[in-house]
């Protein structure tokens, strides 16, 4: 696989990648439906489990 590394390509698929993150973030926040909380519910000062396994939500 080959694709274009010069910096202006570099920028311009970056600006382009933030964009699509952005509007994706924004539709989650606005779904009224979406009971997924973003609060990751993650502690240093507790006395339980410091890790999660591979692949829980903890999001």
């Amino acid at each position: 696989v080959h694709f274009p590394t010069h910096d202006e390509h570099l920028m311009t698929e970056l600006t382009r990648s933030v964009k699509v993150f952005a509007e994706g973030l924004e539709q989650l926040s606005q779904d009224e439906a979406n009971e997924v909380t973003l609060s990751p519910h993650l502690s240093c000062e507790g006395r339980g489990e410091p890790r999660w396994r591979d692949g829980d939500k903890f999001y």
